[in-house]
């Protein structure tokens, strides 16, 4: 199922194993007829996660395949530029005012200023953390940023551990594994950064090193959701009844939030 269709993805919903996901950008610039009929066959997104998850974005043909699309700098750059201003908003908003209501950041105080603040360092969060681990650090540093879902196939341990797995696992330009160094970079650039504009009481070694560790365990929390959302998502809709679909059908942005369920 696709949550989002922007040509890339970072996402809540992939295909099963042999089928291409992504978000973010259009599908990969320099691959063949051939590769974009599979890169395009679904989309989906998960982000820096409600708190610091990551903007991750998910491809389910496993690298060492005849047709590995990929992705070039102007593909990575495209990644970070095509994020939805609408999940944008909804989610930096949804995570403000989730803040707000439990004093997260206490130094910013309440109301509408205190919103506005979290609303702001939250914004800053998420696209720093986008810059960084999409396009720059894999770009400089010759990774993909993409999670690479192993489908429904494949044995359910197997699975959770290899989608822990990808916070220090990463591919390479060409497929190979090697260490996830561009997420682990960005996350602590990132929350380095936080020093600059948290309240004072939030600034130190200690925060940062515990906003951290938070972070990363949601971009385990996130390849663990890339993982197995999609199929959960199958499930529930191949049961959902028919009035249910029928009201499906008449939400708006339809065609940005949901997709038919890919089935093998």
């Amino acid at each position: 199922m696709t949550l989002n269709i922007l040509g890339y993805t970072q996402s809540f919903g992939v295909p099963d194993a042999s089928q291409a996901v992504q978000r973010g950008a259009s599908p990969v610039n320099n691959a063949s007829e051939t590769q974009n009929q599979i890169a395009n066959t679904a989309l989906v997104q998960s982000e820096e996660g409600q708190s610091g998850g990551q903007l991750s974005t998910s491809h389910s043909l496993p690298p060492d395949e005849p047709f590995y699309p990929s992705l070039s700098s102007s593909d990575k750059l495209d990644l970070f530029q095509h994020t939805s201003a609408i999940d944008l908003f909804l989610g930096i908003t949804f995570d403000a005012g989730q803040a707000q209501l439990t004093n997260d950041w206490p130094g910013y105080g309440q109301g509408m200023e205190g919103f506005g603040k979290r609303w702001g360092a939250l914004m800053v969060d998420r696209e720093a953390r986008s810059f960084l681990g999409s396009f720059l650090l894999p770009t400089l540093l010759h990774q993909d940023p993409r999670y690479f879902r192993m489908g429904a196939d494949q044995p359910l341990l197997h699975r959770i551990g290899y989608a822990l797995s990808r916070v220090v696992v990463a591919h390479k330009d060409d497929g190979s594994n090697t260490f996830n160094s561009s997420l682990l970079l960005s996350t602590l650039l990132v929350k380095a950064l936080t020093n600059a504009y948290y309240p004072q009481r939030e600034r130190g070694f200690s925060p940062t090193m515990n906003r951290f560790g938070g972070s990363l365990l949601g971009s385990a929390q996130s390849s663990l959701l890339q993982e197995f959302l999609p199929d959960i998502v199958g499930i529930l809709r191949k049961h959902a009844p028919k009035k249910l679909k029928r009201m499906e059908e008449k939400l708006p942005f339809r065609e940005h939030w949901i997709r038919a369920p890919i089935t093998n």
